[in-house]
């Protein structure tokens, strides 16, 4: 197991690392958040969204898919959501259903992002049950190589206090 870092008024994890790729079509990783995951930003930007992992094709404001997350208030619950940019432009929750899931503290959950020809496709499922949540989101990439993408927290906020990610 492996625990990342995102330290408070910080936005990228520790440790930093960049994994470039050639040819991928699919990146995974089991996570687990625990209760540093839960923040009150007293603002809108509540609802903007972390980023969890991803791939890149190119440049990752260009062309990229990542698995994103933001404390839901109201729910109490951490919600699973696609974050996309395709072309340049990044898909918003108004053009199109990002939501993958609400997700609990304290539980491994299983994450893939597949590649095919025409779209991405997150895959969750919680660890040892057969539930599972599925997202299609399309894509208009022809590049083949770019960057595995780490845990960044925000938006324009950085994080409030130190959050916790473990993986395995």
């Amino acid at each position: 197991m492996k625990i990342l870092k995102i330290l408070k008024n910080k936005h990228y994890s520790t440790p930093f690392r960049i994994k470039i790729h050639l040819l991928k079509k699919n990146i995974k990783l089991k996570v687990c958040f625990d209760e540093s995951a839960k923040y009150n930003l007293k603002s809108n930007d509540q609802y903007d969204i972390n980023k969890l992992f991803g791939i890149s094709y190119g440049f990752h404001h260009r062309n990229s898919a990542r698995f994103g997350w933001r404390w839901d208030l109201d729910k109490e619950k951490i919600e699973i959501l696609a974050y996309v940019y395709r072309n340049g432009k990044r898909v918003k929750e108004w053009e199109s259903d990002i939501h993958i899931a609400y997700i609990d503290c304290f539980v491994f959950y299983e994450m893939e992002i597949q590649k095919n020809e025409k779209e991405y496709i997150f895959s969750l499922k919680k660890e040892f049950s057969e539930k599972s949540y599925k997202k299609s989101i399309k894509h208009k990439s022809k590049c083949f190589f770019g960057y595995e993408l780490s845990p960044y927290f925000g938006g324009n906020r950085k994080a409030p206090h130190d959050i916790f990610l473990t993986t395995k």
